[in-house]
């Protein structure tokens, strides 16, 4: 790839990967794996916070199954931590957060699985053989460790690590013949510390190092947005650390770390402004430091906009005025949360971008980086949790690209939209191309401080919508439709479908311009039709019924087909013309909840006992009753993917799996799941009842379980001690849009 064909007419997205659930973690690509049955593949191996790892064959189209999978335990739910924390910005459930690491000299694969089961928390070290996905090294196991501290949870002169009290945030490092695991906190919530594990690589039953950065105060803990550790060329570890208690000796917050292989301290680096950024969480670890090849230099900042650059033989530790900086200036309006370094031959290039800044370029010179930029891109962007990845060809300068996203959305702990982009490396005023730029290329949605991954010619751009954004050079011959994205229609989750599940499926110009609604009347037979505004949709090459078709959204109901399959594929037809095939993954069920504004997220659309609507001006009491909508809860019987359940009255759908709810994290009696009067066949009624010990609030987390899978959460307003409302014997349908019209 170079500036010439990165453009909207050469370059764009050529398909996406369904996987099961959101990606943190940047993809990693691996070339010449033996895999069996396969011969040598270049490989992609995808994590999620579904606790799913997935090995794709790089080359292969994306109707090929991947070529192993594999779950590590079920993740656990973040309305859970909601209970005592108030930073829930991961949602709806928090897995594989951190990105692998791969031994590429044994093929294999360490990855850390936060899990919950029989209602205990833990993070899980596994290691995965590449070529097959199996268990090797002694894994999985569970992390712990201790250290002696005086720290406010100390017992007995004893600090311990907490898994609850944890997120395992930072990438993992792999450095001679050691997997470091790093751990940070809930957004700075309860009692937390900074702890850095080592594991032999060889044998992860043995535990070879474990740091502490707090032990006798709180805080100081590792997160660095999602980037790992760095070692230098003489074996040097080096990391950086949030805010939390500084002493210098053994209390190490706000501080850039050089390590030994054992994880003792070598030196370090803290501002003299220490406690302010404290003060006012200026986090100095909101970026990993970077040592600067061809250097003796370190480099690092934070969310105060500073960038630091440092001597490794001697940072300086903490004195008044940093006087052993070699340099500390403002390069980012306050946010500094990513960066991307070309060590470009005579001239090295650092790419940084601030709150509604442009994406800048600073040149590295004689030891000392320019304050000024050397050129900064045209537009601003909105918050900065951009991932950024710079690539070249050996250098050269007409195949360097910056390649970034960026989103303007508020909260991005969930699908929210993004743009992904391509600058010239070496002029930034030149962006050579952006997803917005041609329909059909547009991001399926931004991930947070998601790096975007290059080799091979392709890109492979992590999201929120439960899939890997493929980009590249076209080949040619496009079909007139553009990729389609395939998703649970309330909860709006892909990645698998579920027998009779509503699904919706978007892209552009994939049905009329003019919308068309199924609508039954007195001539319908109670069966959904398989054709609608001239649209079709197959799975595999079975019709689904279809409910509503436009330009760019169908819904349509997954066929009983699908079932015992372990994977299936989509197209959608319009106008002669077909959409490449989806594959997706096929599960007993794929939960999902009606939201008040239909995006999937947030305020369920549940009404009262009385009726009315819920909400945070009307919400509900202790031992009344919820109801609400849901679809993908699998197998029904009757069986619920072609029928309106007006046309066979007293004889609705119930599902064949168990289903239960929570609310609050306190477990809620489902009194109904089922069909109802106005309703189509893959939506079905809820009604819950609100335990009287619940935790009052405007936004209280909802989720519905199917059997052993949970939807998405969403919120719910209870109200708190006080008389409940008179109860009335009328429920209605909290939302119409999927009933008779």
């Amino acid at each position: 790839m170079q500036h010439s064909n990165v453009n909207p007419n050469q370059f764009g997205k050529l398909y996406s990967l369904q996987v099961d659930g959101q990606v943190y973690a940047q993809p990693l690509y691996v070339s010449g794996v033996e895999v069996p049955g396969y011969g040598k593949r270049n490989i992609l191996v995808v994590a999620t916070m579904h606790n799913s790892v997935y090995a794709f064959d790089a080359a292969a189209p994306p109707t090929n199954p991947p070529l192993w999978k594999v779950s590590l335990g079920t993740p656990v739910p973040s309305a859970n931590y909601s209970i005592e924390y108030y930073y829930t910005d991961i949602s709806p459930e928090v897995g594989i957060l951190s990105t692998p690491v791969i031994e590429a000299s044994t093929n294999t694969i360490y990855v850390v699985a936060s899990t919950y089961s029989d209602r205990a928390y833990s993070f899980k070290l596994h290691g995965l053989d590449l070529a097959t996905g199996v268990q090797v090294a002694g894994g999985p196991v569970t992390i712990s460790g201790q250290v002696e501290g005086v720290g406010s949870d100390n017992k007995d002169g004893i600090v311990s690590f907490v898994p609850f009290a944890h997120i395992q945030r930072p990438a993992l490092l792999l450095h001679d013949g050691v997997v470091y695991v790093g751990f940070g906190s809930h957004g700075d919530s309860g009692v937390y510390h900074g702890w850095l594990f080592g594991y032999s690589a060889a044998n992860l039953t043995q535990q070879v190092s474990v740091l502490n950065t707090s032990p006798d105060a709180e805080g100081a803990s590792f997160w660095m947005t999602g980037h790992g550790p760095s070692v230098d060329e003489d074996g040097n570890i080096y990391t950086a650390t949030a805010n939390g208690g500084f002493d210098g000796q053994r209390d190490f917050g706000q501080s850039f770390l050089k390590l030994d292989a054992n994880l003792g301290v070598l030196d370090s680096f803290t501002p003299d402004n220490w406690q302010y950024l404290n003060d006012v969480d200026n986090d100095l670890g909101s970026t990993t430091p970077i040592p600067l090849p061809g250097t003796d230099l370190l480099i690092g900042g934070g969310k105060e906009g500073v960038l630091y650059v440092i001597k490794r033989g001697n940072m300086g530790q903490m004195s008044e005025g940093n006087p052993l900086a070699v340099q500390s200036f403002r390069i980012a309006e306050a946010g500094l949360y990513n960066m991307a370094y070309w060590n470009r031959p005579g001239a090295p290039l650092l790419f940084v971008q601030g709150f509604g800044a442009p994406v800048r370029a600073y040149q590295l010179k004689d030891g000392k980086f320019d304050t000024t930029p050397v050129n900064e891109s045209v537009n601003a962007g909105g918050i900065p949790f951009l991932g950024m990845t710079v690539s070249s060809n050996q250098n050269d300068p007409s195949t360097a690209i910056l390649w970034t996203t960026s989103t303007d959305g508020g909260n991005v702990g969930r699908p929210w939209p993004g743009v992904f982009h391509a600058f010239d490396a070496t002029d930034l005023t030149q962006e050579i191309w952006n997803s917005d730029m041609a329909a059909g290329d547009t991001l399926p949605s931004f991930a947070k401080f998601g790096n975007p991954t290059v080799a091979n010619g392709r890109v492979y751009v992590p999201t929120f919508s439960n899939q890997i954004a493929v980009y590249g050079l076209r080949s040619g011959g496009s079909n007139g439709l553009s990729e389609i994205t395939v998703g649970n229609a309330f909860s709006m989750q892909g990645g698998a479908v579920s027998p009779g599940e509503l699904v919706a499926i978007t892209g552009t110009g994939i049905g009329p311009d003019t919308a068309v609604e199924y609508k039954a009347d007195d001539s319908s037979t109670g069966t959904l039709p398989q054709i609608l505004g001239g649209v079709k949709v197959l799975f595999d090459d079975q019709p689904a019924s279809i409910v509503y078709a436009s330009s760019t959204k169908a819904l349509a109901v997954v066929p009983y087909s699908v079932i015992g399959k372990t994977s299936v594929t989509v197209t959608l037809q319009h106008d002669g013309l077909t959409t490449e095939p989806q594959a997706l993954e096929v599960t007993d069920a794929h939960p999902g909840i009606s939201t008040v504004d239909g995006s999937g997220v947030g305020a369920g659309a549940f009404d009262n006992e009385d009726a009315t609507a819920n909400s945070p001006q009307n919400p509900a009491y202790p031992s009344t009753t919820i109801s609400g909508l849901i679809t993908g809860v699998g197998i029904t019987d009757p069986q619920n993917d072609s029928i309106d359940e007006t046309y066979i009255p007293f004889n609705f759908p119930l599902p064949k799996l168990t289903v239960t709810a929570s609310i609050g994290g306190v477990d809620a009696e489902v009194l109904y799941a089922g069909g109802k009067p106005g309703l189509l066949g893959p939506v079905l009624y809820v009604r819950i009842h609100v335990p009287d010990q619940i935790q009052p609030g405007s936004a209280v987390p909802l989720v519905v379980r199917v059997g052993e899978f949970t939807s998405p959460a969403v919120t719910v307003s209870i109200a708190g001690d006080g008389a409940a409302p008179l109860s009335s014997s009328q429920h209605v349908v909290p939302n119409r849009q999927f009933g008779k019209r």
